[in-house]
């Protein structure tokens, strides 16, 4: 972190209620070029600091923001903005989120009703906080129309069909995005659509579930974010679930509006396959165009959803171009069944986590694996030079490998997972978990799960998963 940063975040907090930075932590980056910083004064208290050089999407958000606060509705409350605007201050939510804590635990009773509650909450903030909102500010665009729907079918043809596939046949598959954009529903009810929501950016404070990244917010479908939330991939929501958020949705839904609830229907089947192809277009640009390759390991279990999506759109038979170029799309991409049926090999799921936030839950549903508690080595964390690095920083892994426990702790842990990597090859079994914990999940934990990773990579009928849950990388 530059000294400029530094300079500009103190000046910025002390003129916000003179509040005393005491202390600076840069927060892991996600898809987004924004970076969070969580700033601490010398009572411990702490705040937010934003920076994006992007300052027309910040002036959204900072507009978003005070019109949503003035309604008491259900996003962080913005603080303070720079004058050049590339800074600014808001409450600081913690780190709970709840994509995380659905993966550390699974689908319990506490995580259903925590999706229940946002899915509330979704509807009551799109309706509410579309009145007497000024969408000049939107950014890039106030509006979801006809011609944006065009900008997502090119940005899936251009960024995922065109790296994937070797021959598309143009024609066919501009007459299919033809008749997707003409059955764009102008009289469809618009109310603000968050345009990523997902469970990644639902935070769980003591206050409930805050929403976070509606800065690309605009007028538009209510029901691109409902499918948006309901059928992320990555989360696997069940069946069931999926069935009780749509009607808990869909009746507050037509109570406020009066809509059909034939034509509700109708119109979350198409935005269903818009924001499939949505998805598509960004972990295309994301993995193939900016090399970052957790976005092209989140294709195979996009496609999962294709057999039931292409069924609920009629698509084959209306359109029958964009059918074809997606089923040859999936052979491509190697679709494969989930971990849970995983029938060759075996994969090996290594996981960092903090023991602030509990054990991580098994994914398989087989439940056990290795556990090591990595609060025995010394922490890299209580120096300062380190605080603001992760267990993948040079310095940190300098550090620990100048450290002999280090070394006798690591020799001990792989001693433990050759013999069960080599047992359960033996009975056939198809799922490891192994998970290094540490205070913060940031730097012992971190750096350990990392080097039991190299360690078995490249070996025959061993799928390796590594997954810092703290760290977002």
């Amino acid at each position: 972190m530059n000294q400029n940063a530094i300079h500009r975040i103190q000046q910025l907090a002390k003129d916000f209620q003179q509040f005393e930075v005491q202390s600076i932590l840069e927060l892991p980056g996600a898809g987004s070029n924004r970076k969070y910083y969580r700033i601490f004064n010398a009572k411990g208290e702490s705040l937010l600091a934003a920076y994006n050089p992007n300052v027309k999407e910040n002036r959204a958000f900072v507009a978003f923001s005070k019109h949503f606060n003035s309604l008491n509705l259900r996003v962080p409350r913005f603080l303070a903005i720079e004058p050049e605007e590339e800074f600014y201050l808001q409450e600081d939510l913690g780190d709970e989120i709840l994509f995380n804590l659905l993966k550390k635990s699974g689908w319990t009773s506490e995580v259903k009703s925590l999706f229940q509650e946002s899915t509330r909450e979704l509807l009551r903030l799109q309706i509410e906080g579309d009145r007497l909102l000024d969408y000049s500010v939107a950014y890039p665009r106030a509006i979801m129309d006809e011609q944006s729907i065009r900008w997502d079918l090119n940005y899936f043809k251009y960024y995922f069909l065109k790296p994937v596939l070797e021959h598309l046949d143009e024609e066919r598959l501009e007459h299919d995005f033809n008749r997707i954009v003409d059955a764009f529903n102008r009289d469809f009810p618009h109310f603000f659509m968050l345009r990523d929501f997902q469970s990644r950016n639902i935070m769980i404070t003591n206050e409930g579930v805050r929403f976070i990244d509606y800065q690309g917010g605009r007028k538009g479908s209510p029901l691109y974010d409902l499918v948006s939330f309901v059928f992320q991939a990555k989360a696997e929501m069940p069946y069931e679930l999926q069935q009780e958020l749509i009607q808990v949705y869909k009746q507050e839904f037509l109570a406020r509006t009066g809509v059909d609830s034939v034509l509700f229907d109708r119109e979350l089947n198409y935005y269903r396959l818009v924001r499939f192809l949505q998805v598509l277009g960004a972990y295309g640009y994301r993995g193939y165009f900016e090399k970052k390759p957790h976005f092209l390991e989140s294709i195979p279990k996009a496609f999962e959803q294709l057999p039931i999506l292409l069924a609920e759109a009629s698509a084959q038979e209306q359109y029958p171009a964009l059918t074809d170029h997606l089923l040859q799309a999936a052979e491509k991409v190697q679709v494969v069944p989930s971990e849970k049926n995983e029938s060759n090999g075996l994969v090996l799921r290594i996981q960092s986590f903090s023991y602030r936030k509990g054990f991580p839950a098994d994914p398989s549903g087989n439940g056990g694996g290795f556990a090591f508690d990595c609060r025995i080595l010394p922490n890299p964390g209580r120096e300062k030079e380190y605080q603001l690095l992760t267990g993948r920083d040079q310095p940190v892994i300098d550090y620990l490998r100048k450290l002999p426990e280090v070394d006798k702790f690591l020799a001990e842990a792989i001693q433990l997972v050759e013999q069960g990597v080599e047992n359960y090859l033996q009975r056939g079994f198809h799922h490891l978990m192994v998970s290094f914990g540490c205070t913060g999940g940031q730097h012992r934990s971190v750096y350990c799960a990392e080097y039991l990773a190299r360690h078995f990579e490249g070996r025959t009928n061993l799928n390796i998963k590594l997954e810092h849950l703290e760290q977002q990388f």
